[in-house]
């Protein structure tokens, strides 16, 4: 065993785990990690060989500042941790990475800065998921329906010397009634949009030029769509949690919704999202 290792935490020789360190059950440490003070691991976490882990400095307002990573969270060799609040549940830090700000649950982060390059499973029992599949689009008109309760659509489209066009109406392919739509757009590759589900509203999702992968999660089954025609849409019912991620450069996306905007039908904490669609 290493310096300072708490008792009751499995631990490689040369890791160095602070007094404070509180842990969950089934958490391991590898040889010659640094957890600094003022970290918490729920069950399942893993930490890599050589990985550093740090919480962020106290603010004046704060006595302790405390990192929390969450259930069956994996911290890669050789990764740096410095500047996050919270690594999400089953999130997957690749080695060598450098996590400067928080993790989305089931998220994979890599690089420096690290950023969000995938997802994994949301597996019981806090063993990291697996890289969740790539789902496309339909190849005919319609629209596939996910096991999580998403849609993926595929709208007609009509091409002739002028150009092409495509369509959607109410009570044929669009899925609701739309009462609004918004644009998002020159969103850097590594950054996240979404993140938060809705009571009520539904909302289609479709990639104007450009394109995106949209994240779909039920709470227990995530499936990533990419989207990257005009024409293809991924349809989000109330109580799916949605992401979008590696946008293309020229991305654009339009959103249309069945209601208007109301702050309280959005759901943007993770955790409440699993308690509610529990």
């Amino acid at each position: 065993m290493g310096t300072d290792i708490v008792s009751g935490i499995s631990a490689d020789p040369g890791a160095v785990v602070p007094a404070d360190f509180v842990h969950g059950a089934g958490c391991w440490v590898g040889g010659h990690a640094f957890i600094g003070s003022g970290c918490v691991a729920e069950d399942n976490v893993r930490i890599g060989a050589r990985a550093t882990v740090l919480a962020p400095e106290p603010s004046p307002d704060d006595l302790v500042q405390r990192l929390l990573i969450q259930s069956g969270a994996t911290i890669g060799a050789s990764a740096v941790v410095c500047g996050a609040n919270i690594i999400g549940r089953g999130a997957r830090i690749e080695p060598g990475a450098v996590v400067t700000s928080d993790v989305p649950p089931h998220a994979v982060v890599a690089g420096n800065p690290a950023h969000v390059t995938g997802y994994v499973s949301a597996a019981a029992g806090g063993t990291p998921g697996r890289p969740i599949e790539m789902v496309h689009a339909p190849n005919e008109v319609g629209a596939v329906v996910l096991p999580n309760g998403a849609s993926v659509i595929r709208f007609p489209e009509v091409a002739d010397l002028r150009g092409q066009l495509t369509f959607g109406e109410v009570d044929g392919q669009l899925p609701f009634a739309v009462d609004r739509f918004f644009l998002v757009y020159g969103v850097e590759s590594q950054e996240l949009r979404g993140e938060h589900a809705h009571r009520r509203c539904h909302q289609l999702i479709i990639a104007t030029t450009g394109a995106v992968s949209v994240l779909t999660d039920n709470g227990s089954e995530l499936i990533e769509v990419r989207i990257d025609e005009p024409n293809i849409g991924v349809y989000l019912p109330p109580m799916v949690w949605g992401v979008q991620f590696r946008h293309t450069a020229d991305a654009v996306l339009m959103v249309l919704a069945s209601d208007r905007y109301d702050a309280d039908d959005y759901i943007r904490d993770y955790d409440e999202f699993i308690r509610e669609v529990s």
